[in-house]
């Protein structure tokens, strides 16, 4: 069921769907560094002051589900970029390992149900 956010004077329902990968497909989010980029996006996710937000990690991308009103999505995906790249250069001396492509739309909803079944069909849970 999608959930509708509301706000003073604006509604909403649905949400953003942000993913990263790693250049070629790299496996670096394990252990430490994953722990760490849990952290970063969750930082990001509250100067944004997002909304439901669900991360998911894999060895070589992530994924961040999240409703916010009052950004522009390429600020977002920016500020998600940079935070990320400078904890991979700065806390594991990584450097050059992010795609230079990303990917952010907006999603029908995001609960906890369609985040399963969309990841489900990219074949990334079971």
């Amino acid at each position: 069921m999608k959930k509708l956010y509301k706000g003073r004077h604006w509604v909403a329902s649905g949400g953003f769907h942000f993913i990263q990968r790693t250049r070629n497909h790299q496996e670096i989010f394990a252990g430490e560094v994953k722990e760490k980029l849990t952290e970063v996006l969750q930082e990001v996710a509250q100067k944004f002051k997002m909304l439901d937000v669900t991360i998911k990690i894999y060895p070589s991308n992530f994924h961040l589900f999240f409703f916010c009103h009052g950004h522009a999505p390429i600020e977002i995906a920016n500020a998600i970029l940079d935070a990320v790249t400078k904890m991979l250069k700065e806390e594991f001396n990584l450097k050059d390992v992010i795609d230079d492509v990303h990917y952010i739309s907006t999603v029908d909803e995001i609960s906890p149900e369609f985040i399963q079944k969309l990841l489900m069909d990219a074949r990334l849970e079971k």
